[in-house]
């Protein structure tokens, strides 16, 4: 195998490994087809596990899952086409054994000198897109993935567990040292670094042979465009994903009403939304309710117990937002101010579970609502927040606003609650 490589010869093995490629190429399009089309739930739950349950900033797990959703797409459309090109391939093999001289002009109505090809040569035409599209799957996966590294170090820093406050400083001076490490590298790389083994290894790199053949046989200006308008058509059928991914917890959201149309979002209802999905803010039953009560669903964030002993060991605090209550402690409840139609609501037992399918960390309670009258409502929920940036405690007005119908109240037999691990009691 060496002396033929030195002898500038393809080895058999490799020229055999190319004629059945198309093997290896239908299965691994198949099964990674199948992968990456269920693979977008747990990518969901996965970026909004590290918000809620390790304090990742929003912003970051938000980069992190829009890179996820454009490669998530971005494989769909190439594995698709892959798998339909190679459909066609397999007719036009079959196509050239039934007929492997093509069109015979004898009988043909075409032009004496027109020149078809045979069906050989349709064959490896279609054989060489489906070998170049499905490199370019690993070409731009490669790609993407150096950018998942830079902020690696950065998600580590919240899984064990550091200050914000210091975390904030780490990431400030990650990025300063990153940033100008890179331009001056460059820098160096070009001058006195230029004739060194160290740009010979980089330009001989395996994403560099990649580009380099690309751009050598295609051309500079053919290979950017191509990928251009690769990531153009990914990151605009991606918009609809990207827009659903908000968790945000120190944000409030907008009226949800305007004119004589209310925004329902499907997150806040058990009964529209995907369950196998968290929900950022809070949920109930349903939109139109025809009981006595509502189930409140409230998600919980790493950085709620940081708020909660703020608030248990400041008196100040708890006098200032009027939380101290007779006889009583304070509790995770306590981070939530709850009204209807602007009335506050007290008194209500709460709950600390965990949701079945996504084991995150929720309080529940039930909202009686026996008295309101049947229409229209809105469950509107406040939320304590503690800046560490700012190092103050803000209450977060509007923090979630879930509207809501009552119908014709009626009284239903008790069923098993779905959904949910055993609770354990908290005071309300």
């Amino acid at each position: 195998m060496r002396n033929s490589m030195n002898e500038g010869k393809t080895p058999t093995w490799l020229i055999e490994a190319q004629n059945k490629s198309w093997e290896p190429e239908i299965i691994i399009s198949g099964v990674m087809l199948t992968f990456v089309f269920l693979l977008s739930h747990y990518i969901y739950n996965f970026y909004g596990m590290l918000i809620q349950d390790f304090g990742v900033y929003e912003k970051i797990a938000r980069i992190l899952y829009y890179l996820s959703i454009v490669i998530i797409n971005g494989l769909k459309i190439i594995l698709i086409m892959h798998l339909i090109l190679r459909g066609l391939w397999t007719g036009l093999v079959g196509l050239s054994y039934v007929f492997p001289h093509g069109v015979k002009k004898d009988s043909s109505k075409s032009e004496p000198d027109f020149q078809s090809d045979k069906p050989e040569k349709m064959v490896i035409k279609i054989e060489m897109i489906c070998s170049l599209l499905f490199s370019f799957i690993f070409s731009t996966l490669a790609f993407m993935l150096g950018f998942f590294i830079v902020f690696v170090p950065l998600v580590m820093l919240f899984i064990i567990g550091l200050e914000r406050s210091l975390i904030v400083a780490i990431s400030v001076g990650y990025f300063l040292v990153f940033g100008a490490g890179f331009v001056i590298f460059s820098i160096l790389l070009e001058t006195k670094l230029k004739d060194s083994n160290i740009k010979r290894k980089i330009e001989n790199s395996l994403l560099q042979n990649i580009i380099n053949i690309y751009s050598s046989n295609i051309g500079k200006v053919k290979t950017l465009m191509i990928f251009t308008l690769y990531f153009f058509i990914v990151i605009s059928l991606s918009q609809s994903d990207i827009k659903k991914f908000k968790f945000e917890t120190d944000s409030s959201v907008e009226e949800v009403s305007d004119a004589d149309i209310v925004q329902i979002k499907r997150d806040q209802y058990n009964s529209f939304r995907d369950k196998k999905l968290r929900f950022p803010k809070a949920t109930i039953d349903q939109f139109r309710l025809t009981t006595h009560s509502i189930e409140l669903f409230v998600s919980l964030y790493r950085y709620d117990s940081d708020t909660f002993h703020k608030l248990q060991n400041n008196a100040s605090l708890v006098k200032k937002f009027k939380l101290n209550k007779e006889g009583t402690t304070l509790s995770l409840s306590d981070l939530f101010k709850l009204t209807i139609d602007e009335k506050p609501i007290t008194g209500l037992k709460w709950y600390r579970t965990e949701m079945i399918y996504t084991n995150q960390s929720v309080i529940m309670t039930t909202l009686p609502v026996d008295t309101l009258k049947s229409g229209y409502h809105e469950l509107k929920i406040d939320k304590f927040y503690w800046s560490a940036k700012k190092k103050e405690m803000n209450l977060i007005e509007n923090w979630d606003i879930i509207p809501f119908e009552i119908g014709m109240i009626r009284d239903l037999p008790a069923v098993k609650r779905n959904g949910l691990k055993s609770t354990s009691a908290t005071r309300g």
